[in-house]
């Protein structure tokens, strides 16, 4: 099977959760027999890195400058009424100049986010009777809704719901205008199904890396939080930790450091915060080794849609998660087993102090959470799309 994937971004180095969703998926079809092709853009707000697709698929891409959201755009999308996501930057012009240096037919075409979704038609039109399959990886417009309802700027509220209903509409009828849908858990299909309900619908969820253990003693003292951070719902999490969750729990152990790895802060924001025990570290090159020998990942969500890779690599890596209930959306894991799930800064306080003095429950939410990654491999995985894509009518 030839599978085309058509990327609002390159999806290499994967250093965020969707780049890392879209490469690692890839590269599992890869070697599970798939022929991979990519057309897209080469970011200019992004690392960019087309070689490390090149050596398991073909890329075809153009460079594209990806502007700030401003007034204007702003403007344009609500006199439009269409999401300021997908006017502002998917250039139906450059795209097609991608698709049209792909030199294979494809056997089906995946349109990588809902964004992509602008190029259904340009699609059809480059490679006519190919499958057309839109992979979800959140159900946007319940992402733009909950970002509306943790907003204190009354202003930014109301744009942001503004925008969950242009999206919902535009999610709606993009839906409506492909073969098929994938999304990354049950939880997001049933809302898809809400909005699409004739749709055919395939659970994709992402696999989980499970890296070799490294020689690397575990600091029990060492909180980890580690992600893109230019997402807002990320960023919002970590800052409800710092404010209402930190002081009190450095007070209580009063040897516990906290450090921030990832790109994507304002100076303001690491300004504030920044002291002898928070650390920010910006992109880390090795990341492994400071899960590997970290206390925990530090992971609070409270916007937000789809499974979240940061705390699937986790588990992968064998460090406790400590997240919320939008952070295990769409993940069959049980808190105390898993996770340590918590809803409130002084059950966050208690709980990771409680994990911190007890070294019997970190090594036993460890086991747990490597046996449940242990079955989520990205192998497994890609063959049971590929099955599902050969089930698909049109495919066959």
């Amino acid at each position: 099977m030839t599978i085309l994937f058509v990327v609002p971004r390159l999806p290499a180095p994967p250093n965020d959760g969707g780049a890392m969703y879209v490469y690692q998926s890839a590269k599992a079809l890869a070697e599970a027999g798939a022929g991979i092709h990519f057309a897209g853009f080469e970011s200019n707000r992004h690392p960019q890195d087309a070689d490390m697709l090149r050596r398991f698929a073909s890329v075809h891409s153009v460079p594209i400058d990806f502007r700030s959201y401003g007034p204007m755009a702003a403007c344009r999308s609500l006199v439009t009424r269409e999401p300021i996501s997908v006017q502002h930057r998917m250039d139906a012009e450059r795209m097609s100049m991608a698709l049209a240096a792909v030199d294979a037919r494809p056997d089906v075409i995946f349109l990588e986010g809902i964004q992509t979704a602008a190029f259904i038609a340009i699609c059809r039109e480059c490679f006519p009777g190919v499958p057309v399959v839109l992979r979800q990886v959140n159900v946007e417009h319940r992402l733009l809704e909950r970002n509306a309802e943790t907003s204190a700027n009354p202003f930014i509220r109301w744009f942001y719901r503004e925008q969950a209903r242009f999206m919902r509409r535009f999610e709606r009828d993009a839906m409506s205008a492909v073969d098929a849908v994938t999304s990354i858990s049950g939880t997001d299909i049933e809302a898809f199904r809400e909005l699409c309900p004739d749709q055919t619908y395939i659970e994709a969820s992402p696999g989980i890396p499970i890296p070799e253990r490294l020689p690397v003693p575990r600091d029990p003292d060492r909180l980890l939080a580690m992600a893109g951070w230019a997402w807002k719902p990320n960023r919002d999490g970590l800052a409800w930790f710092l404010d209402q969750v930190w002081p009190g729990l450095s007070a209580q152990i009063p040897t516990l450091r906290f450090d921030v790895a990832g790109n994507g802060l304002p100076t303001s924001f690491v300004d504030r915060y920044r002291s002898e025990r928070v650390r920010f570290l910006g992109f880390v090159e090795d990341g492994e080794s400071l899960r590997q020998s970290s206390l925990a990942l530090i992971a609070p969500l409270f916007s937000g849609s789809g499974i979240k890779m940061k705390v699937i690599e986790a588990f992968g890596s064998g460090l406790p998660v400590v997240t919320t209930p939008i952070g295990i959306e769409g993940l069959p894991v049980e808190d105390a087993r898993h996770v340590v799930l918590v809803r409130a800064a002084g059950e966050a306080v208690d709980r990771i102090r409680r994990l911190h003095q007890d070294p019997t429950e970190q090594d036993a939410i460890r086991t747990e959470a490597l046996a449940f990654a242990e079955t989520w491999s990205w192998e497994s995985k890609a063959e049971a799309l590929l099955r599902a894509l050969s089930a698909l009518p049109r495919v066959i």
